[in-house]
């Protein structure tokens, strides 16, 4: 044991010496409690608690804010939304990617335009975007395909490994004529079981 210094007593001393692992341990629990309650935070939130992370040099807690920012990509949730999204990513955890599609387009089904660009998509393997633009008319498709992931968040975060959301349901390949879509298998599978394509 170190000598007392000047004006500190010995059993101040190890007072405070047994104390310091409580202290740490109270910071961590801090810090696991903070980590995760990230997912049900808003966009705005989210990224004030990274600001403040960033100051405090907290590591983990970037990481975790970053990570759920970099997940959500352009999608702007709300405390409200994000909770939401929490939620139901728990409830069909362990779920793979085709019992995700069908859970998420039951429960969510597709609007009109989601409607057509999926049955599109099935009626023409390898289709070009071009074509789909003009058959279905409308100007916003890449938005419109976007929204077939960001509508159904919860459902798919688990699975989601590409800035490009839509990669779940969709693959992409380029041709000297454009871009050429082709429904996934999990997905046409899963649409199938829905009736959304014959």
């Amino acid at each position: 044991m170190k000598p007392a210094k000047k004006g500190i007593s010995a059993s101040k001393q190890n007072a405070a010496a047994q104390q310091a692992p409580t202290r740490q341990m109270n910071a961590a629990r801090q810090m696991s409690a903070a980590i995760a309650r990230v997912p049900g935070q808003s966009n705005e939130a989210l990224k004030a608690v990274l600001a403040n992370a960033r100051r405090m040099d907290a590591a983990e807690l970037i990481a975790a804010c970053e990570l759920e920012l970099g997940l959500r990509g352009s999608l702007n949730l709300t405390s409200e939304q994000a909770l939401k999204s929490e939620e139901i990513r728990a409830r069909v955890e362990g779920k793979s990617l085709a019992e995700s599609i069908e859970i998420g387009f039951r429960e969510s089904p597709p609007d009109e335009d989601e409607a057509a660009i999926i049955t599109w998509l099935h009626e023409n393997p390898a289709g070009l975007f071009q074509d789909a633009l003009k058959q279905i008319g409308r100007k916003d498709l890449s938005l419109v395909i976007g929204h077939l992931i960001y509508n159904r968040f919860g459902f798919f975060r688990a699975h989601i490994e590409s800035k490009t959301q839509s990669d779940l349901l969709i693959t992409r390949q380029g041709s000297d004529k454009g871009v050429r879509y082709t429904l996934r298998d999990e997905a046409s599978a899963a649409f199938r079981t829905l009736g959304l394509i014959n």
